[in-house]
């Protein structure tokens, strides 16, 4: 076994020679160049932060594109709960008498609840779920990484879930 990275040289050279490729390759499964970069550089960032634990058996090539592969199976199982928690959400909307709902009423629940909320996810939440802005727009505005913004979506979409069924009184 050899080690993958001994030096910021090696990294460099890894780096230059196959994120690209290594980019094509993870953007043909999620059909999405930005998130195909994020989970590249995600793996990337793993690979310097393991350096030291990382020995290959076979060729750097194979050890990178493995590495990318698994990055990207977390990234849909991930993708994939976030998506389930909306629907789920949705469902137990969808589950009130909505002929008797009043906007405003309906607003002022998920407020109440989002109050709940860290400030940064809060605000996150509001940015999407209030304001209509798209992740890309939130991640842009706030100076953060589009999966940032996901994963704290996530967290409250999970906390909304949970806390609606304690305010489905108010909205009868």
């Amino acid at each position: 076994m050899a080690k993958l990275i001994n030096n910021s040289g090696d990294f460099e050279r890894l780096f230059k020679d196959y994120y690209t490729p290594m980019c094509n390759f993870i953007n043909q499964y999620v059909k999405n160049w930005e998130d195909s970069e994020e989970i590249i550089q995600s793996t990337f960032l793993n690979i310097w932060k393991g350096r030291d634990r990382i020995d290959v058996k076979g060729g750097a090539k194979s050890y990178l594109f493995q590495a990318a592969k698994n990055n990207m199976i977390d990234y849909l199982r991930k993708r994939k709960s976030t998506h389930e928690i909306d629907e789920g959400l949705i469902e137990s909307v969808e589950s009130l008498d909505s002929s008797s709902l009043d906007p405003l009423v309906i607003k002022e629940v998920i407020l109440k609840i989002a109050s709940g909320l860290k400030e940064k996810n809060r605000e996150i939440f509001i940015l999407n779920k209030l304001e209509g802005l798209t992740y890309e727009e939130i991640a842009n505005h706030l100076n953060i990484s589009k999966r940032s913004v996901e994963d704290n979506i996530s967290r409250a979409m999970k906390h909304m879930k949970q806390e609606i069924e304690h305010y489905k009184y108010l909205l009868k």
